[in-house]
């Protein structure tokens, strides 16, 4: 699965390309974590693997704050009636992606494919959040 799909055929989400690195950088980030797992579908019990997961969700936390703020300095500079709605969707995640690494680090059972889906389906859920903010039809 890539967020190829998720994204218009010029491979923008917004057409904004400042908000389209950004995305692109998370997308990037995303995909890393295939990248570094020996098999997304394994229970994750290899310590090194749980902790070069995290390491990565870290990563995208702190990828993804800094895409929040520039994201939401953008739609109240446009007076986004919808921005309010949007934070919350961002705050949303920060909460999920908190609960998540908690989840990890006490050493719950999950794969590291429940770990990227999780994040893939809030990526997606966002870009339609961003539709309504914005008015955009990304086509997808």
């Amino acid at each position: 699965m890539t967020l190829d799909s998720m994204s218009s055929p010029k491979g923008e989400l917004t057409g904004i390309k400042h908000l389209d690195d950004l995305h692109q950088k998370f997308s990037d980030l995303l995909e890393s974590l295939t990248e570094m797992i020996r098999d997304m579908n394994a229970p994750l019990e290899d310590q090194a693997e749980r902790r070069s997961l995290l390491t990565a969700i870290e990563r995208l936390r702190d990828s993804a704050l800094m895409h929040f703020r520039h994201e939401e300095e953008l739609l109240s500079k446009q007076q986004c009636p919808a921005l309010e709605a949007h934070r919350l969707d961002h705050d949303r995640f920060m909460a999920q992606t908190l609960e998540l690494m908690g989840r990890l680090e006490g050493g719950a059972a999950m794969t590291a494919a429940c770990v990227r889906d999780h994040l893939y389906d809030w990526f997606h859920a966002h870009k339609r959040v961003l539709e309504r903010a914005t008015g955009l039809d990304t086509g997808k």
